[in-house]
């Protein structure tokens, strides 16, 4: 190469036509490399994401379908539509409610991931968790014990009970209690054995959910009654399954007695009956039932819907859960739920099992 007599660049010579045409000849070839490189990249795309495409334009085609056959029914002068546009219209109708049916299970998945997150964190820490249950059922006695050896209880007649140590060992029992069921709830959802599908026999199972719930009711003065009207009767599901049912009907009732500004005597009833096609269970309480504010009661079956608030800020305190899970529960096994109306008020409710989950 030669410089230009003022040193503004490169003279155009053969050499540098040549060089010229060397960088261009690489260029081209790189050029070429990338078009099949991007070529084959392309394609392999395409056959990734093939059924997204098609899934695509399936859906377009489905909305301009609809969209013309919305525009001739609202034209009065359309004409007829003969057989193969009404089976594409039906079709298309078809993929609109899937698309509203998957909407609806995607939003299910998220609910249910954390409550599977919750679910999987009490199982990993549920051995510590035992030991503290252990811990809170003997740590008052020991307390006890050891004050009474240095300061006896009758010491204390005239003190306050605010200054008391044994009327304030007394309370922390009480919040014991409480955290014990709730780490006995805890715990026992957590159980492998209640995760598998077994036969249930339904007299012995409302007597457990009893016996496991019977401090919280005696605690609020509720009383729990249940009927089977054959004690032999079971059910094939997962016990945890009935859990989620039946605790959250449960809690639902617990809420509403403790709403009720009337001293009545609470009451819950459970009554199980079969038929030659189903088992049906009753589920009754005597607190303030539906809310008020609920114009359409199907809507509780709702995911996220409550009416529960803060009756001093109005905010939302409940999760809007609970009797979503009853329902979806109750419906993977192919059973119904149905709003029962006692007559002294109340809230009631029918869950019917087809036969088939019985044990033959």
């Amino acid at each position: 190469f030669e410089d230009k007599s003022s040193r503004e660049g490169l003279q155009e010579n053969k050499t540098f036509q040549i060089f010229k045409l060397i960088i261009l000849q690489i260029l081209s070839t790189l050029e070429v490399d990338r078009a099949i490189l991007a070529k084959e990249m392309k394609l392999f795309y395409d056959d990734l994401h093939f059924d997204d495409f098609v899934k695509k334009d399936a859906d377009k085609l489905a909305e301009k379908i609809l969209e013309n056959a919305r525009e001739k029914q609202s034209n009065k002068g359309a004409e007829q539509e003969n057989e193969e546009t009404k089976e594409k219209i039906i079709l298309s109708k078809r993929i609109e409610e899937k698309d509203e049916e998957i909407g609806a299970l995607e939003n299910e998945q998220k609910i249910l991931r954390g409550m599977a997150t919750s679910g999987i964190v009490t199982a990993s820490f549920s051995h510590e968790l035992g030991n503290l249950s252990g811990v809170l059922a003997s740590r008052t006695d020991e307390l006890i014990e050891l004050l009474e050896e240095k300061s006896p209880q009758n010491l204390y007649q005239n003190t306050p009970d605010f200054l008391n140590p044994y009327i304030l060992i007394e309370d922390m029992r009480k919040q014991d209690a409480k955290l014990q069921n709730w780490l006995k709830f805890s715990l026992a959802s957590a159980r492998k054995d209640k995760r598998r599908r077994k036969s249930i026999i339904l007299s012995n199972y409302f007597q457990n959910f009893k016996s496991t719930w019977s401090n919280v009711l005696s605690n609020r003065m509720i009383d729990f009654s249940y009927t089977v009207d054959n004690n032999k009767l079971d059910i094939r599901a997962m016990e945890i399954d009935l859990d989620s049912v039946f605790n959250n009907l449960l809690v639902n009732s617990i809420d509403s007695f403790l709403r009720q500004k009337q001293n009545n005597k609470r009451e819950i009833m459970l009554k199980v009956n079969t038929t030659d096609k189903e088992i049906t269970i009753d589920y009754f309480d005597n607190g303030e039932g539906l809310s008020q504010d609920i114009t359409d009661p199907s809507k509780i079956f709702n995911a996220l819907y409550t009416t529960k608030r803060n009756e001093h800020t109005g905010e939302e305190i409940g999760t809007g859960l609970g009797m979503w899970l009853v329902d979806t529960i109750i419906k993977e096994y192919n059973g119904n739920v149905k709003l029962l109306y006692p007559k002294n008020k109340g809230f009631g409710i029918r869950i019917a099992f087809i036969k088939k989950y019985q044990r033959k």
